[in-house]
């Protein structure tokens, strides 16, 4: 959150908040990175406050309520709450959150639900909250109401009215003030709705096995074996064929085990490692509790919203006009679809991340300095979307790291103050498990297509090992289903919904 605050200061309109230009450069940045997650929390409400929006519609905007599997959740209130998920991404933790900007006063409790807050209201005028009941002694008779902080729900005192307010009547007042369904309607896209835009022959994906096939047709070049080169290259092992990649496409769970890891340490390792494992997973310790994706299925999403954003001080409709995708994974057809696409003003520029065998170290740093150098250009030239790709590796083009190409470009664009002006997509054929979709998008990618793991589950198909029932479609969605969901448990060790 406080890297995406970072980007996010290049899209800020000084006039919004009475500064001038030079005014404007001396509050950067929002966030102190010397602050704490409250001391950074605290920082961007009063950016909103100041902007123009009241502290109650600020707070609802940084801790929302679970909104986006609440079928019972009013139309106009899940709206409201959609078209502020465009704008910026929750700041919920779990976390109980007390604020006052003097008018008002108030507390609410994140979508999770997972600390306790009692409340009272009584007959004399008095509002006491507390983590727990008993806290200041109240007379049962002087009690006018008393209650718990449910999951989202917001406790406020208005000075001005001298009263309390409904949470209901709070965020229905807030949900009616703009259109904001029928500005949805018109502004938001879907990922179907760029697919459908191109024509069905240019949403082929060149196919990596018929590229190497040998000219001597040799029968035994089919299955796995036709890609036997690709997977070479990019450090597949038959450990990652067999034991990850075939469970997940054949019953859409990863594969369980009970053994240790004995495996040496990355950077301690005589072999050659890819990228991603010189990285670990991180969980949640002491007063971030993590959370449990199973049996609070409720409060977690992976959906995501990508390309340009809008400025945070207005409400637009053009502030939802982004592209909604169900998850952080895309297919060929739709990753071809993407790279061709002319929807509705929105284009994709791709940028090669390839480079010449024999140019060895100097070579990895020019093709950083060059994708990065072509990306700030593509935005001037206004397109919405990059995309990093590495089809272009061949016994002669050696191909970037993914993560590291994600990583400089996302890096690159947040310190110019560019990133939130595109949507960052890897189409890659290194990244295959988990753990590596969670360190891309742990560095700045918005989603990614793993195009060779999903030849290599065809692969598996056509050498019988998985059975000949499900199409390619069905196997891909197995696949991405298992993925999305590994990687939601990822998040929920670190407390993330």
């Amino acid at each position: 959150n406080k890297n995406w605050m970072k980007a996010r200061e290049g899209l800020l309109d000084c006039e919004k908040l009475g500064l001038s230009q030079d005014e404007m450069s001396k509050i950067l940045p929002i966030v102190d990175a010397t602050s704490s997650d409250s001391g950074a929390f605290d920082g961007v409400l009063e950016l909103l406050i100041r902007g123009g929006r009241s502290l109650p519609e600020a707070v609802m905007m940084m801790i929302p309520e679970a909104w986006q599997n609440d079928v019972n959740m009013e139309p106009d209130k899940k709206a409201l709450y959609e078209f502020l998920s465009a704008l910026m991404e929750p700041w919920d933790g779990p976390a109980l959150i007390s604020f006052t900007d003097g008018r008002y006063l108030g507390a609410t409790l994140d979508r999770n639900g997972l600390r306790p807050g009692r409340f009272y209201v009584t007959h004399s005028g008095r509002v006491v909250m507390g983590s727990e009941v008993g806290v200041v002694d109240i007379p049962a008779q002087d009690v006018l109401r008393k209650g718990r902080l449910n999951p989202g729900m917001m406790l406020l005192v208005d000075f001005d009215n001298h009263t309390v307010v409904d949470d209901e009547a709070l965020k229905a007042q807030y949900s009616k003030a703009h259109p904001y369904g029928e500005w949805l309607k018109r502004q938001k896209m879907y990922l179907k709705d760029i697919v459908e835009s191109v024509p069905e022959t240019d949403r082929v994906a060149p196919s990596i096995s018929g590229s190497i096939l040998p000219t001597n047709e040799n029968k035994e070049c089919v299955g796995i074996n036709a890609i036997v080169t690709p997977l070479k290259a990019f450090g597949y092992t038959l450990e990652a064929l067999e034991m990850l990649l075939l469970p997940m496409a054949k019953d859409g769970v990863e594969a369980l085990g009970s053994m240790g890891n004995d495996a040496p340490l990355a950077v301690m390792s005589n072999r050659e490692k890819l990228t991603f494992e010189y990285f670990k997973q991180m969980f949640a310790q002491v007063t971030n509790p993590p959370i449990d994706p199973i049996r609070e299925k409720i409060v977690t999403s992976m959906e995501c919203m990508i390309g340009p954003e809008g400025d945070l001080l207005e409400i637009t409709e053009k502030q939802c006009n982004r592209l909604a995708l169900k998850g952080p994974l895309v297919s060929m057809d739709e990753m071809e679809s993407i790279k061709k696409m002319n929807y509705r003003g929105w284009r994709s520029k791709v940028l090669d991340i390839t480079y010449p065998k024999n140019s060895g170290r100097k070579g990895l740093e020019e093709t950083l300095d060059r994708i990065c150098a072509e990306a700030r250009e593509a935005i001037r030239e206004g397109y919405k979307i990059l995309v990093l790709s590495d089809r272009g590796f061949s016994s002669d083009r050696v191909a970037v790291s993914s993560l590291l190409a994600v990583g400089a470009v996302h890096q690159h664009l947040v310190a110019n103050l560019e990133r939130t002006r595109v949507g960052l997509l890897v189409e890659s054929a290194e990244p295959r498990e988990v753990h590596h979709f969670c360190t891309l998008v742990g560095f700045g990618a918005d989603a990614i297509c793993p195009y060779l793991a999903i030849e290599a589950i065809w692969c598996l198909q056509t050498d019988g090992k998985i059975p000949p029932t499900d199409s390619k479609e069905e196997l891909v969605k197995k696949y991405f289903y298992a993925s999305i969901y590994g990687m939601m448990k990822v998040l929920a060790k670190m407390g993330i919904s």
